[in-house]
């Protein structure tokens, strides 16, 4: 929706399996067209796959088969990145592709979780560039931009390391709550409605869809679990804390997270610089 409106001039044209989905996109613009994905492909000048990182998996080859030798460039929007990009280092048309992630979204997904500002003043990372044509990876460059973001390279170690923490261990952590917490209902009836805003915050991501994020978590096992096992022994440390009445301690673990704040409100300040 972003490019429809800052570059309208840009012919974009969908592929999708759901009829629903495709009749939405269609009626509100999202896309112009919307085509089978080989045709899609052939019309493209610049191809983006957003879908599951395990169908990503799954169909990047082909995609890479079909554009290999041409001047069209590949980006992927998958959430996890070393597995993506193991699968087709040794691809002939590897350099036509750009490993992305947009760091951007919401608990919602599909066509009507799209909105202009979704991808203001956020952070796209890009990884492994050094395998991509210098000309698909200003061609990434300059599609980034036009929605506004602020490009970042990392490895796909370090970015998949990264998000574990600052994405992946938080879907984990909201899910196992909703399980208790519903669990729980059946012993209090009511129980969810005796809530406050602080649990509707933290169970917000509970909504996130399965089909996007089982594969996630699949695809990151390794270091999912290492940042699970972090969580785990810190929430044990906390309960230690209580149980042994240690009010200093308890005290000071919190006043150690509450420094946290302070660099969330530092990036606020730098994404408050961009939208200017």
């Amino acid at each position: 929706m972003k490019i429809r409106k800052t570059n309208p001039g840009i012919v974009r044209i969908g592929t999708e399996t759901n009829p629903e989905h495709a009749k939405f996109a269609l009626s509100t613009g999202i896309v112009e067209e919307v085509l089978p994905m080989k045709e899609a492909i052939d019309k493209a000048d610049l191809v983006l796959i957003a879908l599951p990182v395990n169908l990503i998996s799954e169909v990047l080859p082909s995609i890479l088969d079909q554009v290999s030798g041409t001047k069209k460039v590949v980006i992927d929007a998958g959430s996890t990145k070393a597995g993506i990009c193991e699968r087709v280092k040794n691809h002939p048309g590897r350099g036509n592709f750009v490993a992305g992630h947009p760091i951007a979204g919401t608990e919602n997904s599909g066509p009507t979780a799209a909105f202009d500002s979704l991808f203001d003043a956020k952070r796209f990372i890009i990884c492994a560039e050094e395998h991509s044509y210098p000309w698909a990876l200003e061609a990434a460059i300059q599609f980034v931009a036009m929605l506004q973001m602020e490009v970042t390279f990392l490895s796909p170690t370090v970015h998949d390391r990264s998000y574990a923490y600052v994405s992946h261990l938080s879907h984990a952590i909201s899910y196992s709550l909703g399980v208790s917490v519903l669990e729980m209902e059946k012993e209090i009836e009511g129980l969810v409605e005796l809530s406050g805003t602080g649990f509707s915050s933290m169970v917000r991501l509970a909504k996130s869809s399965a089909s996007m994020w089982v594969p996630v978590l699949m695809q990151n096992q390794l270091e999912t679990t290492k940042a699970i096992d972090r969580f785990i022994s810190r929430l044990e440390k906390v309960k230690q804390l209580i149980n042994d009445r240690d009010e200093t301690g308890l005290r000071d673990f919190i006043l150690h997270a509450n420094e946290i704040h302070e660099l969330l409100v530092q990036k606020e300040k730098a994404q408050a610089k961009l939208k200017l």
